[in-house]
């Protein structure tokens, strides 16, 4: 009986059925941003393109973070099943049970945001130090994860950004949280590293 009552709920779900062409542009976007296109993130960006289209399509202004509300999720299984069956793309194994959808005969060039190497110039960590320190509590209240932050941050246009892919610019905000004590978070968001837990928990420890 449960299982009966559990079908309707099911078969009435509506999921997103990406096309090839739409997966494969949303892919071409992230070889764009130096993001290699992981599972996970393929799926936000195809979803992120069609809020996009349809906020265009109605005439509306949308945010740097496209509002994912009004699109249907995407079953992951079937996105894997049109990349595994299209002649376009490669998919890869990659850590415990993620994939990448490589592009075939396209050259890509990733940057790994979690890398704990730092390639960027010391005047990179002044910049966005001498910017987070001048935020009011609005403005440095920042989505938790580094890839929405990092849409937030290039949608603002900082100068310590110009230039950088999002990839590079996720890479950033991951090494500003990791290392220079530039970022923490603060009530499930990202804030500038003094307005974080962690700087009033070390004030704290100080005193």
């Amino acid at each position: 009986q449960q299982q009966q009552q559990a079908e309707p709920r099911l078969s009435n779900k509506v999921y997103l059925k990406p096309s090839t062409t739409q997966v494969l542009e949303a892919a071409r976007s992230l070889y764009d941003d130096e993001l290699r296109p992981f599972g996970r993130i393929l799926l936000k960006r195809i979803r992120e393109r069609v809020a996009v289209a349809q906020a265009e399509a109605a005439g509306e202004p949308y945010e740097a973070i496209p509002d994912l509300d009004t699109v249907p999720l995407i079953d992951p299984k079937y996105l894997r099943h049109v990349c595994e069956t299209s002649p376009v793309f490669r998919v890869e194994p990659a850590e415990g049970r993620e994939y990448s959808v490589m592009i075939h005969d396209m050259q890509g060039v990733f940057v790994d945001p979690c890398s704990p190497l730092n390639p960027y110039p010391a005047q990179l960590w002044s910049e966005a130090s001498r910017y987070f320190d001048s935020l009011d509590a609005k403005m440095g209240c920042l989505p938790s994860g580094r890839y929405a932050c990092s849409q937030v941050l290039m949608s603002r246009g900082v100068a310590f950004l110009r230039g950088r892919s999002l990839g590079e610019a996720c890479h950033i905000v991951q090494l500003a949280i990791s290392q220079k004590k530039i970022l923490g978070y603060a009530d499930g968001q990202l804030v500038p590293y003094n307005q974080s837990a962690e700087y009033m928990k070390d004030r704290c420890a100080v005193r």
